[in-house]
């Protein structure tokens, strides 16, 4: 208690005489000691000395693989010559390389040439994100696209609980019982965390979920409905499925358990065993393109860090992902006048490292902030710090060996969101940070039809 007293009398004597010295200082003009002012609303108030917003030189030139800012090569990585100053060209989707006639993403490529030639399989997408793609919005049209040009239909994968269940059109999603929940923000989590960054224990649970991928024709594809989950401690699960219970194995650390693949577009889970870990329910084709939708509130991309690396390396010998999209920038730009952000390309960097190591043979692809604003002198403006956060995250994508596209430039650049949020009818909410349902549907065509032109450059590699 004496300690508390003294660290408090220290503060304020300390406090007192700084204060006493400012008058002084202010006052006689003297220089004695100089402070360098501080001001605790700097982030509300406009300097208007500060070059608003700042865009970085990017020199064009040619690097090597041995230029590169990461250690090493890392596995899959293309050695070819590169142009880093490709992340600055607009509706492209690049992986620096200086021969423009190869496809930016080659494996995902190849495997959904042989999809379109008839070959079975399953293509898997994790799409993950912040607020900018929850409730499947942008992630949506891409696979509505993906799905109607490659053919099949499903939603993906379902988190037990959501707080955007209400505003998801893609799926219908209701459930009830006690849940507790365990994700990215908890303190301590008791099992590993699924891509979703959400682990659910439930002893008296249950889940309804219906597809809403196809919504004005029949279903005439079965659709495969699978319950994921961790290990049960005597090694299986009771579940009741549409009413009727059932047993089934769950002893890995990732289990997929089908649990009906009908044609029916809809399924309810009950679920009473509170050691389980339960992760959600996937929706999806016997063979085609699945792409899912892992959003999460508040996030950069850095909690990806706190993924488990065996879970990562089970997870990718039960159901491999061809493609990691990473969507991220509007929890990273939340200070206006912050222009630095190389903190975040080192973290990021460990990030896809530890992804990279234990998913080999999955492809990445890094997708640029869309545009944001802040209040400065009194009207909207693309943050200031924007530029540099689009080159940071163009490094990301550089050193992973992955692919880049710039969301930022392709809706249109400095002020787009602005404009979006002013237009008739609006495509961007009055923060000028969330394109809306109606922009995403934009932002998901422009996007896919640069997919598509990687696509087809391969396609034309193969002939």
């Amino acid at each position: 208690m004496r300690q508390n007293k003294e660290v408090v009398v220290f503060t304020l004597v300390v406090t007192f005489i700084l204060f006493c010295y400012s008058f002084f200082a202010a006052f006689l003009h003297t220089d004695v000691l100089h402070l360098k002012n501080v001001s605790i609303l700097a982030d509300i108030f406009y300097d208007k000395d500060r070059p608003s917003p700042a865009k970085p030189v990017i020199p064009d030139t040619v690097m090597s693989a041995t230029d590169r800012i990461a250690d090493e090569p890392l596995p899959g990585m293309d050695t070819g010559k590169k142009i880093f100053s490709k992340y600055l060209e607009p509706k492209i989707l690049t992986n620096f390389s200086a021969d423009n006639t190869k496809p930016a993403l080659p494996r995902i490529m190849a495997r959904l040439h042989a999809l379109k030639a008839g070959k079975k399989g399953k293509i898997r997408v994790a799409w993950f994100g912040d607020s900018l793609v929850e409730a499947d919005i942008l992630s949506m049209q891409f696979r509505k696209q993906m799905q109607q040009y490659f053919g099949a239909f499903g939603v993906g994968f379902i988190p037990a609980t959501s707080i955007t269940s209400k505003f998801r059109i893609t799926a219908t999603h209701n459930w009830k019982g006690d849940w507790v929940e365990e994700n990215f923000k908890s303190k301590d989590n008791t099992a590993p965390l699924f891509f979703s960054g959400h682990t659910f224990f439930t002893g008296n649970g249950e889940v309804t979920i219906q597809d809403n991928t196809v919504r004005d024709t029949p279903a005439v594809q079965l659709l495969e409905k699978s319950l994921i989950c961790g290990p049960s401690k005597t090694g299986t699960i009771s579940l009741v499925v549409d009413g009727k219970q059932k047993q089934y194995r769950a002893d890995k650390l990732v289990n997929r358990i089908l649990l009906d693949n009908r044609n029916s577009r809809a399924i309810t889970v009950g679920i009473s065993d509170s050691k389980v870990p339960v992760y959600g329910i996937s929706m999806e084709p016997e063979s085609g393109v699945i792409v899912d939708n892992f959003s999460f509130r508040g996030i950069s991309g850095v909690e990806l860090g706190k993924f488990d690396s065996s879970f990562l390396s089970t997870l990718t010998a039960e159901d491999n992902y061809d493609l990691i999209v990473l969507e991220y920038g509007a929890n990273i730009l939340f200070r206006p006048n912050d222009i630095d952000y190389s903190w975040y390309g080192v973290s990021m960097n460990h990030v896809l490292r530890k992804i990279k190591k234990a998913m080999p043979n999955t492809e990445i692809l890094v997708i640029s902030t869309a545009d944001r604003a802040f209040m400065y002198d009194g009207q909207w403006r693309t943050a200031r710090g924007l530029y540099n956060l689009v080159k940071v995250q163009a490094e990301i994508a550089y050193n992973s060996g992955g692919a880049f596209y710039n969301m930022f430039l392709n809706m249109g650049g400095e002020g787009t969101i602005c404009k979006w949020a002013m237009s008739n009818p609006p495509l961007a909410k009055e923060d000028r940070i969330h394109p809306n349902y109606k922009a995403s549907i934009v932002m998901g065509d422009m996007f896919f039809q640069s997919f598509m032109d990687e696509y087809n450059k391969a396609e034309v590699k193969k002939k």
